[in-house]
């Protein structure tokens, strides 16, 4: 017979042991993989805790992560952040993990969290909030397998999962049209072949402005795409065009855009290098020209998306999805002038 005392041990023993299973287990469920950039094309795997959130914040499990042209920017070390290391990653959907009310619904995050309290926020210019964080640029990205955001500054998704990294941007140029009026007559050049141009020829074509050229640099598979909604020329016209748009990702471009926008026309620069360009602006005087910079969209600029994205009426272009331990390989891959966009799935 087993002395009672002996049993008592092996019960204290037997649930001691449970609970240091219970605690390893508990810390495992908190590790989470991530990206981190570390320095100009160095990024790096680390295990990190998963991040808490406070009220009114979400826990969002990723599932998908663009790769735009500020990141490549940030990867070759012409975007200078403010904070390293970081996550990089703002073109993210995901699904809700916490809170538990929310918990399953598809959503996709604006990238700037905002305070509400300054004089920006209060007039509806929360965007340019002197106080925000943004997603991936001094606030950690989704390319980790979580990131948190305000949930006020989510957005629920209901179509093809894949689709939600191409919102972000479609946002962005949105946010153009919101300030700028283009006439269905003005003759239109959009200098660039990336994501942003082909995104960007789409809803011009919505919005009824049918004479839009593109100017490449060169023959590529891709530009077949551009061709079904857009001219695609390799010259310009001198002083031809109302209105030009700058998306090469090369602000020197800036000057072939004085020279092909007309006299008083306007050109709009949307690209975000992070890196200085010698703008000719003797030219820019003289031709009475204007410069309009925009950059990411708001509430309404990302329902608007949604909405576009998923009544088919823009047609985004997923080239090639990565996994998660392909990231780096993906960033490499995505500087080839051969992809409209690459996105890593986790």
């Amino acid at each position: 017979m087993i002395p009672i005392i002996a049993i008592t041990a092996s019960f204290e023993i037997a649930l001691f042991a449970l609970t240091i299973i219970k605690n390893i287990f508990k810390i495992k469920c908190l590790i989470m993989k991530a990206l981190l950039f570390v320095e100009p094309k160095k990024l790096i795997f680390k295990e990190m805790d998963i991040p808490n959130i406070n009220e009114g914040w979400a826990l969002v499990k990723t599932k998908y992560v663009g790769i735009c042209g500020t990141d490549k920017s940030i990867y070759l070390g012409k975007y200078q952040l403010k904070k390293l290391p970081l996550i990089l990653g703002h073109e993210v959907i995901g699904i809700i993990e916490k809170p538990e009310y929310l918990k399953g619904k598809v959503v996709i995050p604006e990238i700037n969290f905002a305070c509400k309290l300054c004089e920006y926020c209060k007039s509806s210019l929360y965007i340019h909030c002197p106080n925000r964080k943004t997603l991936g640029i001094d606030f950690n990205g989704g390319l980790s397998e979580y990131f948190i955001a305000p949930i006020e500054y989510l957005h629920i998704f209901s179509g093809e999962i894949s689709l939600g990294i191409f919102v972000e941007p479609l946002a962005a140029i949105l946010n153009i049209f919101s300030q700028y009026n283009i006439k269905n007559n003005y003759k239109v050049l959009v200098i660039g072949t990336g994501n942003i141009a082909y995104l960007l020829i789409q809803v011009l074509k919505y919005y009824g402005i049918t004479d839009v050229d593109v100017l490449a640099k060169r023959e590529s598979e891709k530009l077949r795409k551009f061709s079904k909604f857009s001219n695609v020329i390799f010259n310009f016209k001198e002083s031809y065009y109302d209105v030009v748009f700058e998306v090469s990702g090369n602000l020197e471009n800036v000057n072939l855009a004085i020279k092909a926008a007309k006299p008083r026309g306007t050109i709009h620069v949307k690209s975000t290098p992070g890196n200085l360009a010698e703008i000719n602006l003797t030219e820019l005087v003289i031709k009475e020209q204007k410069i309009l910079g925009t950059r990411c969209g708001n509430y309404e600029n990302f329902e608007e998306a949604i909405k576009m994205i998923n009544q088919g009426n823009i047609k985004p272009e997923l080239n090639k999805i990565y996994s998660f331990e392909e990231s780096i390989k993906a960033f490499e891959d995505s500087l080839s002038n051969d992809y409209l966009k690459v996105a890593i799935k986790f």
